[in-house]
């Protein structure tokens, strides 16, 4: 979704080259940061794509950030030791 001043993305997906490509044509094509995004749920296509928009705030249920913050910061880890991508991001 687009506003007149910013964007915002629903879910994020786990692909870091395809999470890059959205934010890039948002902030290159549409000239507008994304000030939003939004996780319909905590499975890694959904969220993990989050840390690529650090300037956003992230809106979701309170069981998602929870599940997040248990199930998928273990997973995030792993994949930060694997994959260069989620290395490099904050």
């Amino acid at each position: 979704m687009i506003g007149p001043n910013w964007a915002l993305v629903i879910d994020t997906l786990a692909a870091p080259e395809e999470t890059l490509q959205i934010r890039d044509f948002i902030e290159r094509e549409l000239t507008v940061p994304v000030r939003y995004v939004v996780d319909t749920h905590s499975h890694a296509d959904h969220a993990w794509g989050n840390c690529f928009f650090p300037g956003a705030a992230v809106i979701a249920h309170p069981l998602c950030r929870q599940l997040l913050e248990t199930k998928g910061r273990l997973a995030l880890e792993e994949a930060r030791r694997t994959s260069r991508p989620f290395a490099t991001s904050s």
